[in-house]
């Protein structure tokens, strides 16, 4: 009986310093700024680490690099994009936030439609 009390007691005093261990991770994040708590919810900083996450990232440092705008279609065959269509809303919200502009390309040797091409602004 006393050994099993002397476990109760063990087990309580482990799962009291991993509540408090945890309350002060928890305080520390929300201080960061990394853990917003509102209402019903908690809001925890995270990163997106997807293949469309890893185009769109190595796009814009396509794009950063050049002093005239990239032509969006070879910009994404040089980054591994399969299909630019996947990517085009990341570069319409790109657009949209100011960090880059958009241009109309058109080829003066072979005429034809237009593509989309970006300048990055910052």
């Amino acid at each position: 009986m006393a050994a099993a009390k002397k476990d109760q007691s063990k087990r309580s005093e482990t799962s009291k310093k991993k509540e408090e261990a945890a309350e002060k991770v928890r305080s520390a994040l929300i201080a960061s700024g990394d853990l917003i708590v509102r209402d019903d919810f908690e809001y925890s900083a995270a990163e997106s680490h997807t293949k469309v996450a890893t185009w769109v990232e190595a796009l814009i440092e396509e794009i950063k690099d050049s002093k005239t705008p990239v032509r969006f279609v070879d910009a994404c065959a040089r980054v591994g994009v399969k299909y630019p269509e996947d990517i085009a809303p990341a570069m319409i919200a790109l657009e949209k936030v100011g960090l880059v502009r958009r241009f109309e390309a058109r080829s003066t040797t072979h005429p034809g439609r237009r593509k989309a091409a970006y300048l990055y602004v910052g």
